[in-house]
């Protein structure tokens, strides 16, 4: 990992000296932005790790902005693989929600064509009964009175 030297002779990781700050506050708009949604139950407990990561790696960014240690910088790096592992764990579960959408709306379609179908058939039976009665003349019958 590359470091950059302060004025007062600190090492600091690279991502700490840059603007972290302003990455922070985007990740907590998409954060709170996730969080206004509709979030399922199996992926609930994912978001709460999330959330609780995301604070934890703010305060310990905190931390070292004040009073920079080596040791903090592991904690960092542990507490961003987290997120990682959290983010991949939340989009592995969106892809298997969408995955059961996509297959609930094929069956849907499915069941819309077969319905369309049996609509378009029934129509053409009723167009030959309604054609086949006005069509049909029937045979005048003669009475002979006697």
């Amino acid at each position: 990992m590359r470091r950059i030297a302060l004025a007062s002779h600190k090492i600091l990781p690279i991502y700490l000296s840059q603007d972290y700050i302003n990455t922070n506050v985007k990740i907590d708009s998409l954060i709170k932005a996730y969080g206004e949604c509709d979030i399922p139950n199996r992926e609930k407990y994912e978001f709460d790790e999330l959330t609780s990561n995301f604070d934890e790696l703010k305060k310990l960014e905190k931390s070292a902005e004040l009073d920079y240690n080596p040791g903090i910088n592991e904690l960092i790096e542990v507490r961003i693989k987290q997120l990682n592992y959290t983010l991949k764990d939340m989009a592995e579960d969106q892809m298997e929600g969408g995955r059961k959408e996509v297959m609930r709306s094929q069956r849907a379609m499915e069941t819309v064509n077969l319905f369309t179908s049996m609509e378009v058939y029934a129509l053409i039976i009723l167009a030959l009964i309604v054609q086949v009665l006005i069509l049909y003349k029937p045979k005048k019958k003669t009475f002979v009175s006697g």
